[in-house]
Parts: C-alpha cells; sequence; structure tokens
C-alpha cells in the first residue's frame, strides 16, 4: 500500500506565506486554510495514494527546546491571522477523513517518523514522507522516501548519496557539522556541506569524530571540530529525529476514505471556497429529462403545473435577438423536467414539433400574469420568445440577478458557478457538452433534452434557496422594487437596438487610418528605425537601449510600456507621446469603426447590445457585444462615432444626462450645509469650491482654479489621496494635500460622512446605498495599510455610485412606465452610465423629452434637486 505522510505545519506555513491575501466577504483571513485545502486535494488527485496521514506540531515546548533555548528561536511569531485558521484546517482534515496526529511535546517530524518506521515494517506498505525539510531524509530506507512536493521529486537513497555524498542515515552528522539556520541549530563554525561530506568519510559517527578530531582529516578542519565540540553534540542531539514518539498507527488506519460531503460541501461554502465545490462529490437530486415531441403530451404537462415553474431557451447562438429557438425546457418540481424539441438538425429517428405549434400551447401559461416564472439571465429567453411573438408576463425570479445582489463581488454568476456554490453540484457547462459542434441544434437530442432540463431544474431548485437568502440579508425590496421590473425594460432595450450609419464609419475609418499611417512615419523617423509598435517587447527596446529612457517600471517580461509609463515618459521625450496618439487612434479604429458595420443585424439594421446587470459591484449597468459604454464622451472621434449612432427614419433621437448627479447624492448623504446650499440654489458647484479653495471671489475664479476644484470634487467621491491628486492635476503632492484640507474645512459635513461611512463599513463588514443594495468590502480591516487604504475609498464611493446606480435604473423602470401609459411609440435605446438614449417618432418629441426629463429628475426625492442635461437631434451627437 502506498501510504503518503504529510507535514501538516509545514503545509499550513507554505500556504499561508504562498496566498497574501484571501478573505471571506465579512473579512475572515482564508489564505492558508484554502493553500492547504488546494495543495492536499491537488497532491491527493496527482499521486493518488491508498493512504495518508497528517501530523501536526504540538503547542508544548519539545525536548529540544528544553535542551536549547534558542531553537527555532529566531523565527517570527506565528501571524495572529494563521492562528485564527488553524481550527478551520483542522475542520477540513476531518471533513476529508484524513488521520490526524498531534503529540504534546512533540514535532511533525517525530510524529512523521515514529509513523514511517511503524507503517514501514509490512513490507506490503511503501511510505511518502511529503516534506521538503532536509532533517526528513535520515529516515529514508528501502521502504520509506520522502516526496518533495515544491520540486515534484521523489527522493530515495540513491538521490541523497549523489546530493549530499552521505547515506540518509547520516544526515544528522551532516547537520551536526554544518548547522541549519531555518531551525537555529548552530552546527560547527566554518564548516560548510562539502567540509563535512568530507570529514563524515572518515569518521563512522559524530561521537567518534568529537572524541578523535583528527579523523576530520585535516588539521585546520581538526581545529574547527575542537573548537566547536559542544556546539556540534548539540546539534546532534537537535538534529536527530525521534522514532518512538509515543502513539502507534495501523497502516489500516490511514485508508483513504470517501470524505464527508456534506460536512465539507458545509464548510466550502462558509468559507467561500466557490472553486474548490467542483471537488466536492455532492449527489443532487438527479433530473428525469423527458423527451416530449408530442403536443397533447405537451398539455398534460402543463395543465399538472400548478405554481411557479423555470423554463430554459436553447437556442443556435448568443445573441437572443438573431438566435434561434432549438428547444424549451420546463420543470415545475424538483428532480423533473421536460425538453421539447424544435430545431434539431440532426434528428432523424423521431418528429419534432414545430415551434409555432409549440408556442401556441406555451403562450397561455407564458403570458398568464398570476403564474410566477424562475429562470437563469431570464432575460435571454424572454427576448428569445418575444422575438416569436409571446410575452412572458407575471412574477420573474431571475436567480442569476439574486445571486449577484447576495456577493456582488463575485466575478462570476452563471448557472455553473451559481449551482455549484450553493447546491453544491458540478454542472457541465454548455461548452463541456457542446464540444465542437458549434451549435445546439447539432446535438443528440438526448445530451440536449440531459443538459437543458437541468439547467430549468437546477434554477428551479435555486429559487427558492436564494430568494430567501435575499429576504434575510434585506434585499428582496432592491430586487423587487429595481432589478425584477429593469428586466422588462432591458428586453426592450436589447430588441430595439440602435441604428448605425454604417457608410459614416467606414468613411472615419479610412480618414483615420490616413492619420494612423502619417503617425506611424512620425514614430519611425524619431525612433531611426521600422519596428512593431503593438509589440512591448520591441517598443521597450527602442525606448529604454536605443533611445535611453529612463525605464518607469519592470514586470516580469521587461520594463513596462503600459500608459502610465508613456504618459511620464512623454514629458521628456516626443516619440512616447506618439505612441499614445497611435494606441488611442487604433483603439477607436478597431474596436468602434471597424467591429459596428460588422456587428449590424441584417432583419433589422441594428446593433443590439447586452445589457448586464450581474457584472459590475456597485450595480451599475454594463454592455457587451459590442460594450457601447466605452465609446469616448469627449475630444473629436468621441464626437464623431457618436454622429454615426442615428435615428431611425421619421424618429428622433433625445439624450438625457444627469448632471453631477454623484456631488448631488454626496450633498444629499453628508447634509452638509454649505454643499446642500449650493444646489439647492443652482449655483455652479465647482466655481463655489473654487472659490472656497482659492480663497477668492466669483469673478476672479480662473478656468485653471474651476478645473482644480473639479479634480477636487469629484476625487473627494473616490476617496482620493494627495499623491492620486496631484497625478492628476500635476502638481506637488504638497499643494494637493492642501486643497483636500482646504476642502474639507469648507465642508465639515463630508468629511465626516466619509469617517462615519468608514466606521460603519468596518463594523458591518459592506458598505450599503441608499436603496439597500449591499457590497462587501473584505479588506475594510486589512492588516496591510495600502490594501486598507484602498477598501476605505471603495467604502466610501460604493454608497454613492451604487445609488446613483440605482436612481437612473428607477428613472429607467419609470420612464418605461409613463410611455406605455400615454401609448408613446418612444423607446429607451441606450443607458450610458449617467445618460439615457431615447428614440421616437418626430411628432412625439417635445412629449417624450418632457416624460423622460420629468421621470429622471422625479426618480427620488433628495436633500438636493436632480438636475438633467437634455437635447434631440438626428443623431446622438446632435441630441448629446
Amino acid at each position: 500500500m502506498r501510504i503518503f505522510l504529510i507535514d501538516g505545519s509545514s503545509y499550513i506555513y507554505r500556504a499561508f506565506h504562498a496566498i497574501r491575501d484571501l478573505s471571506t466577504s465579512d473579512g475572515r483571513p482564508t489564505n492558508a486554510v484554502f493553500g492547504f485545502t488546494n495543495m492536499l486535494l491537488k497532491m491527493i488527485r496527482d499521486k493518488k495514494p491508498e493512504g495518508i496521514l497528517v501530523a501536526m506540531d504540538s503547542k508544548e515546548p519539545t525536548k529540544r527546546h528544553e535542551a536549547y533555548e534558542h531553537y527555532k528561536a529566531q523565527r517570527p511569531e506565528t501571524p495572529e491571522a494563521l492562528i485564527q485558521q488553524i481550527p478551520d484546517i483542522k475542520e477540513i482534515i476531518q471533513a476529508l477523513r484524513i488521520p490526524m496526529v498531534e503529540v504534546p511535546g512533540f514535532e511533525a517530524d517525530d510524529i512523521l517518523a515514529t509513523a514511517a518506521r511503524q507503517l514501514s515494517e509490512d513490507p506490503a506498505n511503501m511510505v511518502y514522507i511529503v516534506a521538503a525539510d532536509k532533517d526528513m531524509l535520515q529516515v529514508i530506507n528501502d521502504r520509506i522516501v520522502v516526496y518533495d512536493p515544491l520540486k515534484d521529486v521523489v527522493i530515495d537513497r540513491d538521490y541523497v548519496i549523489r546530493k549530499f555524498g552521505i547515506p540518509p542515515e547520516r544526515i544528522p552528522d551532516f547537520m551536526a557539522l554544518t548547522g541549519d539556520p531555518v531551525d537555529n541549530i548552530p552546527g560547527a563554525k566554518g564548516i560548510g556541506p562539502k567540509t563535512a561530506a568530507e570529514i563524515l568519510k572518515h569518521a563512522n559517527s559524530i561521537e567518534e569524530l568529537v572524541e578523535n578530531p583528527e579523523l576530520a582529516g585535516r588539521e585546520r578542519w581538526a581545529k574547527l571540530v575542537r573548537e566547536s565540540r559542544d556546539d556540534i553534540l548539540l546539534s546532534l542531539e537537535l538534529a536527530r529525529l525521534i522514532p518512538d514518539v509515543p502513539f502507534h498507527v495501523q497502516p489500516e488506519q490511514c485508508l483513504v476514505r470517501e470524505p464527508d460531503n456534506e460536512k465539507l460541501l458545509a464548510l466550502f461554502r462558509e468559507l467561500e471556497f466557490t472553486s474548490l465545490l467542483q471537488y466536492v462529490s455532492q449527489a443532487g437530486t438527479p433530473v428525469k429529462a423527458e423527451i416530449v415531441t408530442s403536443l397533447d403530451r405537451l398539455k398534460e404537462i402543463i395543465a399538472g403545473m400548478d405554481g411557479p415553474f423555470a423554463f430554459d431557451v436553447e437556442t443556435t447562438g448568443r445573441n437572443p435577438v438573431t438566435a434561434e429557438i432549438v428547444g424549451i425546457s420546463l420543470c415545475s418540481a424538483t428532480g423533473m423536467g421536460c425538453y421539447i424539441p424544435v430545431g434539431h438538425a440532426c434528428i432523424t429517428d423521431m418528429k419534432q414539433p414545430r415551434l409555432s405549434e409549440v408556442l401556441q400551447v406555451l403562450k397561455p401559461l407564458m403570458e398568464d400574469a398570476s403564474v410566477a416564472k424562475i429562470g437563469h439571465n431570464i432575460k435571454y429567453d424572454i427576448i428569445c420568445l418575444k422575438q416569436q411573438g409571446m410575452d412572458v408576463a407575471g412574477r420573474i425570479f431571475d436567480t442569476m440577478v439574486a445571486s449577484h445582489l447576495l456577493n456582488p463581488n463575485r466575478s462570476n454568476h452563471n448557472l455553473e458557478a451559481t449551482v455549484l456554490q450553493y447546491l453544491g453540484i458540478k454542472k457541465q457547462g454548455y461548452k463541456e457538452v457542446a464540444g465542437r459542434t458549434g451549435s445546439f441544434a447539432e446535438l443528440d437530442i438526448e445530451t440536449a433534452a440531459q443538459y437543458s432540463a437541468e439547467d430549468a431544474a437546477c434554477a428551479f431548485r435555486l429559487k427558492d434557496l436564494l430568494f430567501e437568502k435575499l429576504e434575510e440579508e434585506g434585499l428582496t425590496d432592491t430586487y423587487e422594487k429595481i432589478e425584477m421590473p429593469l428586466i422588462d425594460v432591458l428586453v426592450d432595450m436589447e430588441m430595439a437596438g440602435v441604428r448605425v450609419d454604417t457608410e459614416k464609419l467606414r468613411a472615419y475609418s479610412r480618414t483615420i487610418k490616413e492619420e494612423l499611417d502619417r503617425i506611424r512615419d512620425s514614430i519611425y523617423e524619431i525612433a531611426g528605425r521600422e519596428f512593431n509598435i503593438n509589440s512591448p517587447k520591441q517598443l521597450g527596446e527602442v525606448l529604454f537601449h536605443e533611445l535611453g529612457l529612463p525605464p518607469v517600471k519592470k514586470t516580469k517580461s521587461g520594463y513596462s510600456t503600459d500608459i502610465s509609463v508613456l504618459e511620464e515618459l512623454s514629458k521628456v521625450h516626443d516619440l512616447p507621446r506618439k505612441i499614445l496618439e497611435y494606441r488611442s487612434l487604433s483603439k477607436i479604429k478597431n474596436t468602434y469603426l471597424d467591429t459596428l458595420p460588422v456587428l449590424i443585424n441584417p432583419s433589422t439594421g441594428r446593433v443590439h447590445t447586452s445589457f448586464n446587470q450581474t457584472v459590475t459591484a456597485t450595480g451599475r449597468l454594463s454592455s457587451s457585444e459590442p460594450n457601447l459604454q466605452n465609446i469616448p464622451a469627449r475630444g473629436e472621434w468621441g464626437k464623431k462615432i457618436r454622429e454615426a449612432f442615428i435615428a431611425g427614419e421619421g424618429n428622433m433621437l433625445i439624450s438625457a444626462d444627469y448632471s453631477q448627479i454623484e456631488l448631488r447624492i454626496l450633498a444629499h448623504m453628508s447634509g452638509d450645509e454649505r454643499l446642500v446650499a449650493a444646489f439647492r440654489d443652482g449655483l455652479d458647484i465647482h466655481s463655489i469650491t473654487a472659490c472656497n479653495v482659492f480663497e477668492v471671489e466669483p469673478g476672479d475664479v480662473t478656468p485653471d482654479m474651476r478645473r482644480v476644484a473639479k479634480a477636487v470634487n469629484f476625487g473627494i467621491i473616490y476617496g482620493i489621496t494627495p499623491y492620486g491628486l496631484s497625478e492628476t492635476l500635476k502638481c506637488p503632492p504638497e499643494e494637493a494635500r492642501r486643497y483636500i484640507d482646504r476642502y474639507f474645512s469648507i465642508h465639515p459635513g463630508v468629511k465626516a460622512f466619509i469617517e462615519n461611512t468608514i466606521m460603519q463599513t468596518r463594523e458591518r463588514g459592506f458598505a450599503v446605498t441608499m436603496f439597500g443594495r449591499k457590497r462587501p468590502i473584505p479588506d475594510i480591516s486589512h492588516r496591510n495599510a495600502a490594501k486598507r487604504s484602498q477598501a476605505e475609498r471603495m467604502a466610501v464611493n460604493t454608497p454613492i455610485q451604487g445609488t446613483a446606480a440605482d436612481i437612473i435604473k428607477i428613472a429607467m423602470i419609470n420612464t418605461k412606465k409613463r410611455f406605455t401609459s400615454e401609448s408613446l411609440s418612444a423607446k429607451i435605446i441606450l443607458q450610458v452610465h449617467d445618460e439615457l438614449l431615447v428614440e421616437c417618432g418626430e411628432m412625439e418629441t417635445d412629449r417624450a423629452m418632457t416624460i423622460l426629463k420629468d421621470e429622471m429628475e422625479r426618480a427620488v426625492q433628495l436633500d438636493v434637486p436632480l438636475m438633467v442635461d437634455i437635447a434631440s437631434g438626428k443623431s446622438w451627437a446632435e441630441a448629446h
């Protein structure tokens, strides 16, 4: 039997220092637990041991400490963050059903030596000691080896002889001469590894050597032995492992067993180890996937539904506006699901019902407002059905949105990740199922049915669990009043799309190419040769070696040429400035001018972006495929790109943009008297701040003063530091500090708000918006000052930016309701941060503008007025 004995204490220390920062959403440190568990599971997966045992150091002093008070004395005190994690590590070992041995007064190394000796007495066993310490090599024999996980090598007797020139059993003698700085073992002064190996060739033991120093072979070596006699004998005592620790272990006790998956699952969830959940063998309720090809059978299934149900639409592509429906799955009971195939290309042995017929049967159920619907990213499925003329009505339970509300810091809320986290089930993803087929329509019917039915069944199971958690966390209102009604708005927006003037974009692309060619030639001329401008390596060679510019920062692959470096270097040389210009124009050309025309839907003549509710931690919407929220807001090319976004025939575009909404929210939340008064009086807040900061009269405020004041105003929201402000304003940090200090002396309410917000976030572990949206800030009490400072800035910014995100969502919901109630054709077609873009008929423009402005300004009642800048035109640029 192959038995692996693990030095648990060593594993824990390695894990703690290998992963510097990891904690749960409430700030509980988990880096050592995660690293230890990951290493242990990897070793089990890779080496597949038949037996396993973990040895741990005891808290009590050992015989070595009694013999030498300085033993391991140079090691720093165990960090408090590590001590906190030891109980969790021990719980995980127990949940894995791995025997753990800890004997008072003995080190893990002694336990390993004893266990190895006992277990290797049976010739059927091969013992692997998992350790990286040199002292463990002394126990190696024909049935005991050391496995070094760092180097992934197995160390046997021959390896030791090759490396040290001595057999394993003489390792204590070797360490008695050389010492060991890791454990503070003194050894003999002046004797290194090579000398020690040479000396040991002439003496059978250390005891013999110290009694007869001349055996060392050279007089100088003999002298060193004589002078260090006591240290050598002490070091021998410290280096020798104890092979008879008072405990006994039998091979059958070490047998690898099935973990306590229920306990392990609970621990991984509690510790938020989402990536490790996949290794827990958690048997979920098997889903019975019935393939429904008969309309009569589908009617029977629908008739049997007496409550909320989950559904999932399978299609030929990712874009719901252009994709074709391949099949639909339904689930109204745990473990039960059905799949109706309507578009599988490879089915020859069964007749698929027509999509139109299936939709006709489903329509009464889908449009019944009294029946709740469940789905994961349900917006996609609703759009697919709406494209076919079916409206999904009733209360919506979107488990993807619920997952995001519960933990907005998580990067992935897809169904596989959510099921893994909350149900502990490893569900196959689309790529695993579809493989290289490229389209769901090419899948065999059994695979497709099982996959789709599981999607619906998983969403059905998640619904109660997640929505109960929303209730516990006080997030139900945020979902019910903001996120759920917003889904309906986003459906209309994505389906409406935005019209793009392709000819204009192509003309701009040609113009920008000519400009890029000119800049490229200029770059080559300055550099003195041609090179690949897009290659960081080649650019670095030109900048730092050929032109001799000073490197600003280094990366693993060489000197950095990122934007911050080029901006710094552009102060002293023209080439970096030209590179920045080239990169900026290239990005505009590649991202928008060349890409947008390709993304136009031929059937609508429009670009249909996707709006995401589950991406940003603050609750802001994001846009993807394509991302229309990153179009430059200012500058020549920002305006030109917006000129290419045009109204449809007989329509107009309306742009409405909140004016300084985050500063207004800051005024409301802080209650700062001067800030509130300035907004109530309709004053230019940046000019007012300039007056106060620079202590001048309003008529004496210069454009540069206003620029500084604007940077200070917005910087305060983001917790800007004097250094950060100095970088923005290109001024000395001391000057920037004076601006910030002066601001806070004028606005004590803002200063108090920031301090109170940080304090409350530290107490609660999360930041919260006016509407109850939460964001965990785990690093708010971090021991690292830089991490803690960053978390504090996040704690201040999140309530402001998150509240702004909620306000515009409320405005979108209310605006759509007003447009519908007044029977206007007007639709919101884009949302970009604090701006809404509406398309409407020319004759409706004035009414639509009135409604839009009214609903945006009345979305919420603050202590200061919300103001909206609004305009209309035939293009986005005209309306902007």
